[in-house]
């Protein structure tokens, strides 16, 4: 029997383009033969290095399946003129963006988040998490830009694993400084291992960005927010009253700056 064809970008008709970086770009993209509606992430590798790091983005995917993490569907590789290697990888469409976008949404119309989908996102972020934990695996870059919600009830869909990592089974740390300033664990900006801790860290603060539309740290330069985290003389503005208290609890608790006090995950998903 003949092996399967592999996909290619001439499978797709690209509808618009979602985002770009250095190395790469995000397209929305309709499938020619079902007509099904994917998100493809083109990742230019110009070196071996780059390649392997695409090559573990996509193993991680494949290992990590569950609900609230962003559905991986296919993967192929393109070869450019130059003789670059481009990993193409084929995923769920999420059809109301990102956690940024849902947020500026709000802000811009002066309107505030409801408790009750304020939950839903929590919960639902510490369950993709918890899941991603059990397979041994730390996200590291959990933020707003990687909060994926789709359909009529804006779910959560966990997604861009460029800097997630497989732990080792004999350890529960790793060694890091990679994530973006805003959103690194105090014990990494420290030089201290990173552990798994830091992904409780990392849904705090996307938890008080949704509630107060602000980051909880930040500062005039990039070296003043990474004083603000480290410092533990330095506390967030309080989340406004409007929300509940077990509420806002539950998001300072998961911002408690020594990682040994932090709130776990097995205490998160306990929350009623």
């Amino acid at each position: 029997m003949a092996a399967p064809r592999q996909l290619s970008m001439d499978d797709f008709e690209i509808i618009r383009e979602l985002g770009r970086g250095t190395f790469g770009a995000a397209y929305h993209a309709r499938n020619k033969i079902t007509g099904e509606e994917v998100a493809i992430k083109k990742i230019k590798c110009p070196t071996e290095m780059a390649e392997q790091e695409a090559q573990h983005e996509i193993d991680t995917h494949q290992q990590a399946k569950f609900r609230y993490i962003a559905n991986f569907m296919d993967s192929f590789t393109e070869v450019d003129e130059d003789g670059t290697n481009t990993f193409c990888l084929v995923m769920e469409f999420c059809d109301q963006g990102n956690l940024t976008d849902y947020i500026k949404k709000k802000q811009n119309r002066r309107s505030h988040i409801k408790e009750e989908y304020a939950w839903n996102i929590l919960i639902q972020l510490v369950m993709g998490v918890n899941y991603m934990h059990s397979k041994r695996l730390v996200h590291r870059d959990l933020k707003p830009d990687n909060v994926f919600l789709t359909g009529p009830d804006r779910e959560v869909r966990i997604g861009d694993f460029g800097l997630s990592k497989l732990l080792d089974p004999t350890r529960s740390y790793l060694q890091s400084m990679k994530g973006t300033i805003h959103y690194v664990s105090p014990e990494l900006l420290k030089l201290q291992q990173f552990r798994i801790s830091g992904d409780v860290w990392g849904i705090g603060v996307t938890m008080y960005e949704l509630l107060t539309f602000k980051h909880p740290f930040d500062g005039r330069t990039e070296q003043d927010t990474w004083n603000n985290i480290i410092n533990d003389s330095f506390q967030p503005t309080p989340i406004p009253d409007i929300y509940s208290m077990p509420l806002r609890e539950t998001v300072n608790a998961m911002l408690v700056k020594d990682h040994n006090l932090r709130v776990t995950l097995n205490n998160l998903v306990k929350v009623p």
